[in-house]
């Protein structure tokens, strides 16, 4: 018997316990109504309106997995909203305890990729735990702690603005030095990230910091120099360690502690004596941060542009991108030892599915190549068959055009002068606008209410038109738009305004938190940046930093003329109502999910038990169908076959990129072959771009052919009609697809017997 329900919901459940809890107790101490802020009001009923959405979803099972995060999430927001004394002291502690959650990621992400000290302990506690890959990507990047650079920076970036927040209103020496050594973990394993996306915004952000710090706008600049010059320093070194074995391997770590130890030791000894130099000439505090980012525009102009020879070691390699015209080119290099190169180009349908097309392999000496007319970057490869030193490489064209190579960048680090190459060709950027493009025709499709969370994953398959994998859109406005509609995004879009505005409302004004105003602003900013471009939103370790942010902007600043009773009771019951309906809701699958799990002895009760699951699961109603139709045809249960034909019926009208090959089997064995060939249809449909579901189709009907099982003409002629479904769609693709041989030979065997 095949059940198709196996997620676990107990995360869920404990979610909304927790919120309902804090709700109850919260409330009961009288001070909730003071911080219940029109940006709350606005987040309760985004939640509440995703919460209905479960109705329309197109994928309930999905729509769960999604929704738990912000479930996660909400009794954190909660917590520092309802529990957190409003003093200085008391969100510094909230504060720190992000920066040290986060510092703590930034190092054992460094670990896991040198030393592995923490994972030997790991598998020494739990010996079978399964642990992500936290490596180096490609020797461009450090992947990080959660197996994704991007989601890492993120946490990060937001965390080194209140790191700079916690050493800027630190009360000791000791304190200070803490902060610092948060702060440099954070920084040097941000550089190593290396997220395109969020270093660019980070930087945006520092300007905000620094334009919004007012008269601790020279402290801040300060400080942030002095972490970063080090930082810079100590990546260099530890970057050629990566990857390496013997003693080197413990390189990183130990420039870690070190550039930590250096951090410290600036702050302790020379802050002190510049700051009050500083402090004393207001002009200078305005003209020295602009002076600092005209030498960064400078230092970043050099670092681009000034390069040298490069040294290979043995079996080292090289890569590096031009932009030449079309035409024929040959390489001409000035190296020692034995060089070969690999040369190939993409054009922009390459650049999107990842391929490329190779035009020379072999001896760097005297290689010549021909660019095509739709090339829009090339990239030639050097590999060092001994230790090689390559002082230049040409391309020469035909007219005597000569187009030189950048080698070396002695300015920046490798893992930087690696990741900026083939920049104006980036594939992840170009990936992504067919990301954002698809998004977009899911929310055409149904723009005032959105399809549901999940339905990106379940339903973008059929939207492609290459194949590509990914869950999310990369874009969490695009996300929000197709998971929730005009409606959703409206409340998701008023909840970020409404913290915007409180943030910048009577920004000047001296009073409590001031030192947190401007660190907190360039915190939410690069939350709002870095989820346009990336899936930080949509992941279970940063959502409870993003809503930290929401509550301490509620709570730190939270409107007085809204703090009345009516906005906090709408707030309340809404969130507690939501609790406990989604705690029952997800009860009740696990209910169903047990009873029939108990049931399964017997075919009378083991139907009757997925009849009550159907009825009695909002999540899962689909998969209990789906595992009646199995049991059905793998029971040959002749009795319920009449309800299994109805569910099929329901199923065969919904879209989704796995229902529909079960279907298929089930109209196979049930002799019904029109709507097998409209689930073999709905199945590619919504799978449109993928070869391989498309094989596995006319593998079905192959297998059914060779044992028999049913009319054989009918068989083919499903088999026909599916392949003039296949030609048709596959004359939309962006990339044809070409079926294996096996799905041709059956096809030619169906084309000749009709």
């Amino acid at each position: 018997m095949r059940i198709f329900v196996t997620a676990i919901k107990w995360p869920a459940i404990a979610a909304c316990l927790i919120s309902a809890l804090l709700l109850i107790l919260g409330f009961r101490k009288g001070q909730a109504e003071g911080r219940i802020g029109w940006p709350c009001l606005a987040l309760a009923c985004y939640m509440v309106f995703l919460g209905l959405s479960v109705i329309w979803a197109s994928s309930g099972k999905f729509f769960l997995k999604e929704y738990t995060k912000l479930l996660i999430a909400l009794p954190v927001y909660l917590f520092i909203l309802l529990f957190v004394r409003k003093t200085e002291t008391a969100v510094r502690r909230v504060v720190l305890i992000l920066s040290c959650s986060s510092a703590l990621f930034a190092l054992l992400s460094v670990d896991m990729a040198t030393l592995k000290l923490t994972e030997g302990v790991l598998r020494f506690l739990i010996p079978d735990m399964r642990l992500v890959d936290t490596s180096f990507e490609a020797g461009t990047r450090l992947t990080g702690l959660f197996g994704n650079a991007n989601i890492l920076a993120g946490v990060l970036g937001i965390c080194i603005f209140l790191s700079i927040y916690l050493v800027e209103t630190a009360e000791s020496r000791g304190h200070r030095a803490f902060c610092s050594v948060l702060l440099s973990l954070q920084a040097f394993t941000f550089l190593l990230n290396f997220s395109l996306g969020a270093s660019g915004f980070f930087a945006v952000c520092v300007i905000v910091y620094l334009i919004f710090a007012g008269k601790d706008r020279s402290s801040v600049l300060l400080r942030m120099l002095q972490t970063a010059l080090p930082t810079v320093i100590f990546v260099f070194i530890a970057f050629p360690c990566f990857n390496t074995s013997g003693g080197r391997i413990a390189v990183p770590l130990l420039a870690d502690a070190a550039c930590a130890a250096v951090c410290v030791g600036l702050e302790l000894l020379l802050y002190p004596r510049i700051i009050p130099f500083l402090q004393k000439r207001e002009k200078l505090s305005i003209l020295l941060p602009c002076a600092v980012l005209l030498l960064a525009g400078v230092y970043a102009l050099c670092g681009l542009t000034v390069t040298g020879p490069a040294n290979l070691a043995h079996g080292e390699s090289l890569r590096r991108s031009v932009y030449p015209s079309p035409g024929t080119y040959r390489v001409e290099a000035d190296y020692s030892g034995s060089l070969n190169a690999t040369v190939i180009t993409q054009n922009e349908t390459d650049v999107v599915v990842h391929s490329e097309k190779a035009l020379y392999i072999g001896s760097a000496e005297n290689a010549v190549f021909t660019v095509p007319e739709d090339s829009i970057v090339v990239y030639v490869t050097l590999h060092s068959g001994d230790a090689s030193l390559v002082s230049s490489v040409r391309l020469v064209s035909e007219s005597g055009q000569e187009i030189p190579l950048k080698l070396d960048y002695p300015l920046l680090p490798g893992f930087i002068a690696n990741r900026l190459q083939g920049l104006r060709a980036n594939q992840n950027a170009i990936q992504r606008a067919a990301f954002f493009r698809d998004g977009m025709k899911m929310f055409r499709d149904r723009p005032l209410l959105g399809c549901g969370l999940g339905s990106f994953e379940s339903l973008i398959s059929a939207y492609q038109d290459f194949e590509y994998e990914t869950r999310y859109v990369h874009n969490h406005y695009i996300q929000v738009l197709l998971d929730s509609g005009l409606l959703g995004f409206c409340a998701y879009l008023a909840v970020l305004l409404l913290c915007l505005w409180t943030l910048l409302r009577r920004f000047r004004a001296d009073g409590p938190f001031r030192a947190l105003r401007p660190a907190l602003l360039a915190a939410f900013l690069l939350l709002c940046l870095h989820s346009s471009m990336e899936v930080v939103m949509n992941t279970t370790i940063y959502l409870p930093f993003a809503f930290s942010l929401l509550a301490l902007i509620s709570l730190c600043w939270g409107s007085p003329d809204t703090a009345k009773k009516a906005p906090a009771a709408a707030f309340r019951w809404s969130l507690f109502a939501l609790s406990l309906v989604y705690a029952l809701l997800v009860c009740l699958n696990l209910s169903a999910a047990n009873n029939v799990n108990r049931n399964k002895t017997s075919a009378v009760r083991y139907f009757s038990a997925l009849k009550q699951a159907i009825t009695a699961d909002v999540f899962e109603a689909t998969d209990w169908k789906l595992s009646y139709i199995a049991g059905c045809t793998d029971l040959q249960a002749g009795d319920y076959m009449a309800q299994a034909e109805e569910y099929a019926a329901e199923l065969l009208e919904i879209k989704s990129n796995s229902l529909h090959r079960y279907l298929l089997d089930f109209y196979l064995a049930t002799e019904d072959y029109d709507n097998a060939i409209l689930a073999a249809k709905m199945t590619a449909d919504c799978n449109r771009a993928k070869a391989s579901e498309w094989e596995r189709c006319f593998g079905i009907l192959e297998r059914n052919v060779a044992f028999q099982n049913g009319s054989i003409p009918e068989l083919y002629r499903c088999a026909r009609e599916l392949y003039q479904h296949f030609l048709d769609v596959n004359a939309t693709l962006l990339t044809p697809l070409t079926l294996d041989e096996d799905a041709m030979n059956f096809l030619r065997e169906a084309q000749a017997i009709q």
